[in-house]
């Protein structure tokens, strides 16, 4: 029995210029598409087909900014790389902010529902 070792990071979206992101509505695909384009820049063809059979972003709250993506265990620390140097999608400027690196995605998510309540 294989198991795959992934690691969950949850991610603070921030908006910048005084924008809110309220107004934009950001999905699974838009984060995803912009994380795949700063590994393509950052770290090539190679750093990018190593790392997308285990990228998948999970949640994205536009409402509160949090977002959470999965990563193989090998392959955090190149899509967490990655993530520093996304700085807009669709034309919106923003930047991320890691939370939390957790090992299960139910210790994520209550820590993300700890921080959408304060």
């Amino acid at each position: 029995m294989v198991v795959f070792k992934n690691r969950y990071m949850v991610l603070e979206m921030v908006v910048g210029h005084g924008l809110r992101l309220a107004d934009v509505k950001i999905t699974q695909n838009d984060v995803a598409s912009a994380i795949q384009e700063s590994l393509l820049v950052n770290f090539g063809e190679y750093g990018l087909a190593s790392s997308l059979p285990s990228l998948q972003v999970k949640y994205v709250n536009g409402g509160t900014g949090i977002c959470v993506v999965r990563s193989s265990r090998k392959q955090y620390r190149t899509i967490w790389a990655a993530i520093t140097f996304v700085t807009e999608i669709r034309k919106l400027p923003l930047v991320f902010n890691l939370l939390d690196l957790s090992v299960q995605v139910r210790v994520g998510g209550q820590r993300s529902s700890v921080t959408q309540r304060s």
